[in-house]
């Protein structure tokens, strides 16, 4: 669950940094989708019966491994897996479904954040993806 924000993110959204692009994160794209695992909470609610067909292909950290949850976005200034970049502005397929051209989204904030990834510690990606660099 999303550990960053006020009471109206923090314990309500997925986590951003695992769940990029998905309909219960804090931070929207434009190709956001509901998953299976959004679908299938909305069932164990008791209150919706959902259609798993109708939910879309969620292909963020797809077939990753436990790593993908225990590695660092970025690691000495390189990305450990092509969800993440580190490169600004660079083009690339959009993080949330590879269907879509996008660029890195990694800007330089002079403020102190709690995670730090580059070497130049002002350089940051998406404030809800723990600050983690995607292609938007």
């Amino acid at each position: 669950m999303e550990n960053q924000g006020g009471s109206g993110s923090t314990g309500s959204h997925w986590e951003g940094r695992y769940m990029f692009g998905e309909n219960m994160n804090m931070e929207l794209t434009s190709e956001a989708a509901l998953n299976g695992i959004t679908l299938a909470l909305l069932e164990d609610t008791g209150f919706y019966k959902v259609n798993y067909f109708s939910g879309g292909l969620f292909k963020f950290g797809k077939n990753k491994g436990c790593e993908f949850f225990s590695k660092q976005c970025v690691e000495n200034d390189t990305a450990n897996f092509e969800e993440f970049c580190d490169v600004p502005k660079e083009p690339k397929c959009s993080s949330a479904t590879r269907n879509s051209k996008s660029s890195c989204y990694l800007k330089y904030e002079s403020f102190n954040i709690p995670y730090n990834y580059f070497t130049n510690s002002s350089l940051v990606g998406i404030y809800y993806a723990n600050f983690c660099p995607v292609s938007t």
